[in-house]
């Protein structure tokens, strides 16, 4: 009997112990599951607020600048990158056609701005616009011309292209000179292909983040070789073109048509960067009787990427490539002895 009892309080024993097993195991389990869950929420609430910055980030010009970085447009692309165009983001609707700007750039003598051309369901057909049918305006004065705006196949069911305009082409009445520090652009368009409607965007434009990245040398480095000096009076870098002021002067008889005369000048950086070329010549005024100065700029140099700490000025003379049926092509072919230098940063600005 005692045997049996005794049996009997340890199978209890052994249920109770069971039952206070579970019941301290119930906290420990849930404890941990209860701190994961802030934890979960946390991250949901990361997720979600990742999700709404990309949805906004299309405000940003980088993004916007998915036109420039397809078309490889290398001068837009590399202000675009630099932060220093325009965001716009606005667009014109007709006709189930639309047509946006995206980003815009304006300095002192040009002006760039991608437009981005798609359709809705409604749009009767799918013809692409053509650049003759872009108006602008400049403080509702019509510009003469401009250039650009080929547009082509995004591959998305868009198009997009590049619309430029320099200074140099002036308006429709009267010259251009230089763009206003700031302006308002119109864009009109009254046709797409056989589609007739009224496009028209207003954006305000400002000069102020490609100033504040212009770049003004005066150097005054000159280069003799027999009896030639090549001066360089100054160089103004926009953070999209480069601009330089040279002076020549040459013999009274200097012919530079001959073809062992300077023709052109070719202008790189000092890490061999090639900015592009000018031709020389111009109208020549009298220096101390038999001798002639011309002055003439070149106003369409690429700007480096960086400020080049000097210039390489390389004249070249003209050399008959080859020739055929549709005319006589040439290219230029450096003249090394006039081939020199022009240092653009002190040494303290190179440091920095």
């Amino acid at each position: 009997m005692s045997n049996q009892l005794d049996e009997l309080l340890k199978q209890s024993a052994g249920r109770l112990n069971r039952h206070r097993l579970v019941l301290e195991e119930k906290p420990r389990t849930l404890a941990p599951v209860g701190r994961r869950y802030p934890k979960r929420m946390v991250m949901t609430c990361m997720l979600l607020f990742i999700c709404f910055a990309t949805l906004m980030l299309p405000l940003s010009s980088k993004v916007l600048a998915y036109v420039v970085n397809l078309l490889r447009i290398e001068g837009f692309q590399q202000v675009v990158e630099k932060g220093l165009s325009t965001p716009v983001g606005q667009e014109s609707l007709q006709q189930g056609i639309k047509l946006s700007v995206e980003n815009i750039y304006a300095d002192q003598g040009e002006l760039v701005f991608d437009m981005v051309q798609s359709f809705t369901k409604d749009a009767a057909s799918r013809s692409m616009l053509n650049t003759n049918d872009v108006q602008l305006f400049i403080d509702g004065k019509k510009l003469a011309f401009h250039s650009g705006g080929e547009f082509q196949d995004l591959q998305d069911g868009r198009y997009g292209g590049i619309i430029y305009y320099h200074s140099n082409y002036g308006y429709e009445e009267g010259p251009g000179g230089l763009l206003p520090e700031q302006f308002r652009l119109t864009i009109k368009v009254s046709r797409v292909g056989d589609i007739q409607g009224n496009w028209s965007l207003e954006l305000p434009v400002s000069r102020e983040l490609s100033d504040q990245a212009t770049r003004t040398f005066e150097p005054g480095i000159s280069h003799e070789v027999n009896g030639i000096i090549i001066n360089v009076a100054r160089v103004v870098m926009t953070p999209l073109s480069t601009t330089i002021d040279y002076e020549m002067t040459v013999p009274e008889n200097y012919s530079f048509t001959d073809p062992s005369a300077i023709s052109s000048i070719q202008v790189q950086d000092e890490k061999g960067y090639i900015m592009g070329m000018g031709f020389v010549g111009g109208e020549g005024e009298a220096v101390e009787g038999d001798r002639k100065k011309y002055r003439f700029t070149d106003e369409h140099l690429r700007t480096p990427k960086e400020t080049p700490e000097e210039l390489v000025i390389i004249p070249q003379r003209r050399v008959m490539e080859r020739q055929d049926e549709w005319g006589t092509y040439f290219r230029g072919e450096a003249l090394e002895p006039y081939v020199f230098r022009v240092p653009l940063l002190s040494g303290a600005e190179k440091r920095e």
